[in-house]
């Protein structure tokens, strides 16, 4: 992908659904800088580099409908990201070790029968909107530990709970 030298100041870039783009060339970001607006849905790429965490700008990243499985650990450096899509593939299976360092997130959605939600969701205390939290853990303190760490969570406007079918009844 050519990137021509005048884009520095580009605050939005979205790559069109049907891109057969494999894969993000690390200087596409070291011209973005100043990007807050990255928007990779229905794209072809398999992964996020590590330098995605260098968009210390970026506000809302939308990975809908693309094959990524995972989200490299400096992610984590996204301080500002308020907004995070990693809807419609449902093979999405690791969060990074430090999620909840991304303090600013308010909308975060994901759908995936693998992923599960850090156990520090609760320090996210800006998210207005959490679609789907999973319940993962079929014993009865697992469960309790997962909606409990939902409590701190007061702008929180939108939740939807997937899992809770798994769990026993005595556990509800």
């Amino acid at each position: 992908m050519e990137i021509p030298d005048r884009v520095e100041p580009l605050r939005s870039l979205l790559a069109f659904q049907g891109h057969n783009m494999m894969e993000i060339p690390e200087h596409l970001f070291v011209k973005l800088k100043h990007l807050c607006i990255l928007n990779l849905s229905g794209t072809v790429i398999q992964y996020l580099p590590n330098f995605i965490g260098d968009l210390a700008r970026l506000r809302y990243l939308d990975l809908s409908n693309t094959p990524i499985v995972e989200l490299p650990d400096t992610f984590s450096n996204l301080q500002y990201l308020q907004t995070l899509n990693l809807s419609g593939f449902f093979e999405f299976t690791k969060l990074p070790n430090d999620f909840s360092r991304v303090r600013s997130l308010r909308h975060f959605h994901v759908e995936s029968q693998r992923c599960i939600m850090p156990e520090e969701i609760g320090t996210l205390t800006d998210l207005q909107t959490l679609w789907e939290f999973r319940i993962h853990d079929k014993d009865s303190e697992g469960v309790l530990r997962s909606i409990i760490e939902l409590r701190t969570l007061s702008e929180l406007r939108y939740l939807a709970i997937e899992g809770l079918d798994e769990c026993r009844a005595e556990q509800r």
